[in-house]
């Protein structure tokens, strides 16, 4: 007996050792290779990587703002960081980083119902966690932490890979090792979409709570603090029967596109514009945003 609890106490510091050493290695090649994620392309960039604007929010912004129309159209660099399922927590996590590395002085950021939404969504939230060890990072996390499971993956090494395979684990260090970006990393962000929106007479609609966001209130606090200019819009919806008068209220520099757009030929769905509706939008953007610069 003495000998199986040895052998089972050698067992588990032979595990915890190969926990804390696959722990450092993953991390240092999320930090240090190809970029497979949005927070692995924020966290590598540096001062000199410096852009004129920046564009974040959900897929409505990833799929209907395209960077590389914008610079050929005004020659301003940007980058959409769009990302599919975000609220404004991974939103504000995004909004800290690209402060503390100085990368630009405007940030455009898409609101319509995330405006309600104070938690975090699990998808986006993945990339976040190879830099969870991040004291600042993880205070973020902290704050939303409900059901203690972002303290497991702090204090647990290696968790939050085992648990994530798909999204941070082995397949995802072998792209980045061979140098395997993501289409969206090589369009500056962006992603098109295709398809037409079948049911023209189809409609859309959300309520939004009345105080603002907590997390907006922040990302407004601390742009104010660096001088850094935010400005805040809603992309197009087809057939929109809601009411954004809420943002126009508590937002300054607030534009609503949401019924900017009205031919259901240029949407994938209510909510998304197709490649040709995203051209018409970032014209429109331009116009609004940068043709008077």
């Amino acid at each position: 007996m003495k000998k199986f609890f040895k052998n089972l106490i050698y067992l588990v510091i032979t595990i915890a050792i190969l926990c804390l050493g696959l722990d450092q290695v993953y991390t240092y090649i999320h930090k240090n290779t190809a970029p497979r994620n949005i927070p692995d392309y924020i966290m590598q960039l540096t001062p000199k990587d410096s852009l004129d604007y920046v564009i974040l929010g959900s897929s409505r912004a990833l799929h209907g703002l395209d960077p590389l129309l914008i610079k050929k159209q005004t020659q301003k660099k940007g980058f959409n960081f769009g990302v599919p399922g975000s609220s404004f927590f991974e939103i504000k996590l995004t909004v800290k980083q690209l402060l503390k590395k100085n990368i630009t002085k405007n940030i455009y950021i898409q609101v319509d119902y995330i405006w309600n939404e104070v938690y975090n969504s699990e998808v986006p939230t993945i990339g976040w966690l190879t830099y969870i060890n991040d004291r600042e990072i993880y205070n973020d996390f902290k704050e939303i932490d409900s059901k203690n499971e972002y303290i497991l993956y702090n204090k647990i090494p290696f968790y939050r890979y085992i648990k994530f395979d798909s999204k941070l684990g082995f397949r995802e260090l072998l792209m980045s090792l061979f140098n395997r970006h993501t289409s969206e990393i090589e369009n500056s962000g962006y992603a098109p979409l295709f398809g037409k929106l079948k049911n023209s007479k189809s409609t859309f609609k959300y309520t939004l709570n009345q105080n603002i966001n907590p997390h907006v209130a922040e990302i407004i606090a601390l742009c104010k603090k660096n001088n850094i200019n935010v400005f805040f819009f809603t992309a197009p919806i087809y057939n929109f029967q809601g009411n954004n008068t809420v943002l126009t209220k508590n937002l300054t520099n607030y534009t609503d596109f949401s019924n900017s757009v009205s031919d259901f030929k240029l949407y994938q769905d209510n909510t998304h514009l197709n490649i040709n509706g995203s051209e018409l939008f970032t014209e429109l953007f331009i116009k609004t945003y940068f043709n008077h610069n």
